[in-house]
């Protein structure tokens, strides 16, 4: 099996350190496994290499709001394409950016996603416009692109489905 893992950067931080440690399991246990990130840097490298697990980045240096839309859909267009490339039977993402680029399957090729929740997001139980406006495009996106979404612990799946990203029995 061909996992891809699919991140918004490579800087040291925990949700990139766990998926680098599953991605060595992966490849320990006869997977294949590679990485795309959306942002460029990447503090694995080394480590990745001496595992055979390849890295590509999109290289995206913009921020991502409204103004940048059309570059923002350029970048997805590429991230399909790279996708198409590698051709994995399997998308594992996590963090905000990449569960948004990932939405609607056929662009993955049709194959399975997986998104891991490694905390509860700090906009969440804000009142706030913007906070409001960033769970209600994370509940959309929540349910129309993984095919299981995977919490940490269960206070995430708790806060997950107190958000309305999921229903209690979506998430493991």
């Amino acid at each position: 099996m061909h996992i891809l893992y699919l991140t918004s950067g490579f800087s040291f931080g925990g949700a990139q350190k766990i998926m680098v440690g599953l991605a060595e399991q992966a490849v320990q246990r006869g997977h294949e496994a590679s990485f795309l990130t959306i942002c460029p840097g990447n503090d694995y490298e080394e480590r990745l290499q001496a595992k055979n697990i390849s890295l590509q980045s999109l290289k995206y240096e913009g921020r991502f709001t409204p103004r940048n839309l059309l570059s923002i859909l350029q970048l997805r267009e590429a991230m399909e394409e790279k996708i198409r490339q590698v051709n994995p039977d399997l998308v594992h993402e996590q963090l905000f950016i990449p569960k948004l680029l990932a939405f609607g399957k056929s662009m993955l090729g049709g194959c399975p996603v997986v998104h891991t929740q490694q905390d509860t997001s700090p906009w969440w139980p804000k009142g706030d416009l913007y906070s409001r406006l960033q769970t209600f495009i994370e509940r959309r996106f929540s349910r129309r692109t993984a095919d299981q979404n995977v919490a940490i612990s269960e206070g995430v799946r708790d806060g997950m489905v107190q958000a309305g990203l999921v229903n209690s029995k979506e998430a493991c």
